[in-house]
């Protein structure tokens, strides 16, 4: 029995020499190709600094969702009385719309009208439009734009700071052009504020059958001139 025993020992330690080996191979390949599969990660634009335009729109895009009108308002650019009629309409109109959005995914969370309406106005999939935003800045740094889902948003550097141009978001919101004259512009952007804000509450007394009628309701409501998405 002792001689078999011999016999065996070269060959069991044969056999756990070459799994050893095995092993150091099979670390080797895996730290050599930097993990245990392929590498599939994705590169991240890097976020846009606070005051650049990309930041202050991206900010301002915020601001609605944190139901924050003084931030809204304070992104806007016054420097008229007129301008700040206006600002101060947006700023209501924005964050009614806002309100209007969350009602509709709270009452009908799973309803696809209600995800893709949300999405549409205030981006459900987080900041990837903003990331990905085209920044266009003149050569004097003084104007710029931002394309942001396909939306250009202008803006405006004084005083070392990015604004957000309130004339061209007002003229954007109300379906106007470029050159038109809106001094009606607080008149009707508050109409459609409160339109976002009376249809909410109907919403939240269970007035309203389905986010589809809600939207329905909400064209109706609006001024014929208005636009009903950002």
């Amino acid at each position: 029995m002792p001689v078999t025993a011999n016999r065996k020992q070269p060959i069991v330690f044969l056999s756990a020499l070459i799994a050893a080996l095995l092993i150091a191979v099979i670390v080797r390949y895996t730290l050599k190709s930097g993990g245990s599969g392929p590498n599939t990660s994705v590169k991240v634009p890097p976020r846009p600094a606070a005051d650049s335009p990309r930041g202050v729109r991206g900010d301002h895009r915020h601001a609605p969702m944190d139901n924050d009108r003084e931030r809204v308002r304070a992104a806007l650019l016054t420097t008229t009385d007129a301008h700040q009629q206006t600002a101060d309409a947006l700023a209501k109109l924005l964050t009614a719309e806002a309100a209007f959005a969350r009602q509709l995914q709270h009452t009908w969370p799973l309803s696809p009208t209600s995800r893709d309406g949300g999405g549409t106005w205030f981006g459900e999939g987080g900041d990837t439009g903003l990331l990905t935003a085209r920044e266009n800045i003149d050569a004097a740094a003084i104007h710029a734009t931002v394309n942001m889902h396909g939306t250009p948003v202008k803006l405006v550097r004084g005083r070392g700071e990015w604004k957000i141009d309130t004339m061209d978001l007002a003229r954007a919101r109300l379906k106007r052009s470029a050159a038109a004259e809106i001094a009606d512009a607080p008149q009707q952007l508050a109409a459609m504020a409160n339109a976002y804000r009376d249809l909410r509450a109907e919403i939240a007394a269970l007035h309203i059958a389905s986010p589809s009628a809600a939207i329905e309701q909400l064209r109706k409501a609006m001024p014929a001139t208005a636009a009903t998405t950002p």
